[in-house]
């Protein structure tokens, strides 16, 4: 990751945490599909701990939903955490409301009505 730096963009490296670079690094160099899934359900495992601590700061919490949508992306289920993504729409901070909203809009699937009309009321209110 380091001295990824694409012309128009900041340094990647500054944006996100030594952790979540080494993620990506480690899922990048697995060589199974195997340790592929061993890496992400240990990432999974370390979500369902982080995503409802109360004191952690804006940018921990938007960078756990960044992950969040990340191992979504890779195929894993993370149902679990969209509750709590619906309550991080009620940031302040137009940034935090955005990355909440772009990970509730991915990870609600349509064919799911009932997680769909909860996640709408509490939007609601």
């Amino acid at each position: 990751m380091e001295g990824l730096n694409i012309p128009g963009f900041a340094n990647i490296s500054s944006k996100v945490s030594g952790s979540f670079q080494q993620l990506i690094k480690d899922l990048g160099e697995s060589k199974t599909i195997t340790q592929t899934d061993q890496i992400i359900f240990q990432e999974i495992s370390y979500l369902k701990k982080k995503i409802t601590e109360p004191k952690l700061i804006s940018k921990q919490q938007k960078e756990n939903l960044i992950r969040l949508l990340y191992c979504h992306m890779l195929g894993h289920n993370v149902s679990f955490a969209c509750m709590e993504v619906v309550k991080f729409t009620q940031q302040k901070n137009l940034i935090e409301k955005q990355v909440a909203y772009l990970v509730l809009g991915i990870l609600l699937e349509e064919k799911n009505d009932v997680e769909c009309m909860m996640s709408i009321g509490s939007i609601q209110r």
